[in-house]
């Protein structure tokens, strides 16, 4: 994003493993940063402001890595299958991954933490890209077309995005085991919890 740096993917071809490469863009240089995956690479991508790459692949996980020093940032961001593209919000605070099966994803990009998101469920899913403004997500699909989601309100903490969609299904999210309906005292409990938050922000 700088100009200073230029980033390439590379498959496993041979004896070299896959990975992003970062290189210095004036001399031509190799960086001895290498983001390394266990298979064959589909994106590498920088954050806007320079700081970030994520790249996704065959292994069908997408990874977040410092740039400077190619450390990861998250663990691995598990998907079924393949990971073919993935793109970070204009603030760099949330990342997209599109995967093979055709499905969308959204997660915190200091954490890895998987965030709800309006287009969860949304089905063959091909690519898409974010807003200048970071408020709306655009995805192509081979079902629905082009369609324009309004993430605005998925740009706080983990938190406070998973109050919110617990509350707007009326149900909570339980890792490995999905949705379970919300009782009269656990809805209001979450409401008491995110008002606040929002009030705060």
């Amino acid at each position: 994003p700088d100009g200073r740096r230029v980033l390439t993917a590379r498959s496993d071809e041979g004896q070299l493993p896959s990975a992003a490469q970062t290189w210095d863009a004036e001399s031509g240089m190799r960086l001895p940063v290498e983001m390394g995956h266990l298979d064959g690479l589909y994106v590498a991508r920088f954050s806007a402001d320079g700081r970030w790459v994520v790249t996704g692949g065959e292994d069908n996980t997408a990874r977040v890595w410092n740039a400077e020093t190619g450390i990861p940032v998250t663990p691995p961001l598990r998907h079924r299958t393949y990971v073919s593209d993935a793109l970070f919000s204009p603030d760099g605070r949330l990342l997209m991954t599109v995967s093979a099966e055709g499905i969308a994803r959204l997660w915190e990009s200091a954490s890895g933490e998987r965030v709800p998101a309006p287009f969860d469920g949304e089905a063959g899913v091909i690519g898409g890209c974010w807003s200048p403004d970071g408020r709306e997500i655009v995805l192509v699909s081979r079902t629905a077309g082009v369609r324009v989601f309004d993430v605005s309100p998925f740009g706080g903490p983990v938190e406070t995005l998973k109050l919110t969609a617990e509350i707007l299904a009326s149900q909570r999210i339980v890792p490995r085991s999905g949705a379970t309906p919300l009782t009269p005292v656990e809805l209001r409990e979450r409401w008491e919890r995110l008002v606040p938050a929002i009030r705060d922000r």
